[in-house]
């Protein structure tokens, strides 16, 4: 991966858009980031089922750190609104069991009051984020 996507924090300096397979290759490169990806393919496709086009992935999946807990990000309800959203809204009560921590881009948090996006966009050192751009419609 190119040195110049991370800032001096470790994290994604820019937005940067890719394919399911280019996220597996880029970011999936341990066992640990390969276990990771493997159950969650199986809650992006379900996103991708409720009609979600595309996931904002950020936090420590979308950093150096070699061992992440899950995937956290946001994605636009919007997107998804013809579809059931009990569905939608089991999944996120349950979508621990596939590594995945994600919300509605413009739901607020609970620890500062600002939208999800804002929150993942703002890094703990104050600096900007990137997100790795996951278009679901590449998703098998």
């Amino acid at each position: 991966m190119k040195k110049n996507l991370y800032s001096s924090a470790g994290t994604l300096a820019h937005d940067y858009p890719c394919s399911y397979d280019e996220l597996s290759k880029q970011w999936g490169h341990n066992k640990h980031r390969e276990k990771i990806l493997e159950h969650a393919k199986t809650g992006l496709c379900l996103l991708k089922s409720f009609g979600i086009k595309t996931v904002f992935i950020s936090g420590s999946f979308a950093s150096k750190k070699d061992k992440p807990n899950d995937i956290d990000g946001v994605f636009d309800v919007s997107e998804c609104l013809e579809y059931n959203l009990q569905d939608l809204e089991d999944f996120l009560e349950n979508q621990d069991q596939y590594k995945l921590d994600l919300y509605f881009n413009d739901m607020r948090t609970k620890l500062t009051n600002e939208t999800h996006e804002a929150f993942f966009r703002r890094g703990r050192d104050g600096e900007k984020r990137g997100f790795i751009v996951l278009d679901l419609t590449t998703l098998e």
